[in-house]
């Protein structure tokens, strides 16, 4: 869809697209959340005004990985999702998880952390 997309550079991190039809703006929109280059972005039809209704909380698939097998169980899971947002959904066989993210910051792909049991791993958010 790229040859039927233009963009506006307004600065700061923030663009315009202009979209050829509304079919095709409506399709790009039903895709979902995007995240380019570690960073997310949010796409919302433009508004002169945000509104307390702009989607600044969303939720966000992410895959934990790196954690030694002994330390995969639900509580550590929870722990690490919790650090990054409010755990939706858990799925501890693929370590995945379904957090309300804060697009106001910055991701965070790699962490410390620390296990009950006092042993440090770094781990790989996906």
């Amino acid at each position: 869809m790229q040859d039927k997309i233009t963009a506006n550079d307004f600065g700061k991190g923030k663009y315009l697209l202009n979209f050829l039809s509304e079919e095709d703006l409506q399709a790009v929109l039903k895709q979902g959340h995007f995240h380019y280059n570690f960073f997310m972005f949010v796409l919302v039809c433009w508004e002169p005004i945000v509104h307390d209704d702009y989607p600044w909380i969303i939720p966000f698939w992410v895959e934990i990985t790196g954690i030694p097998l002994h330390l995969w169980t639900v509580k550590n899971l929870r722990n690490i999702g919790s650090k990054l947002g409010h755990i939706n959904t858990m799925e501890l066989s693929a370590g995945r998880l379904l957090i309300d993210v804060d697009t106001r910051k910055p991701l965070v792909f790699t962490r410390k952390v620390k296990s009950p049991e006092g042993e440090e791993v770094t781990i790989k958010i996906n």
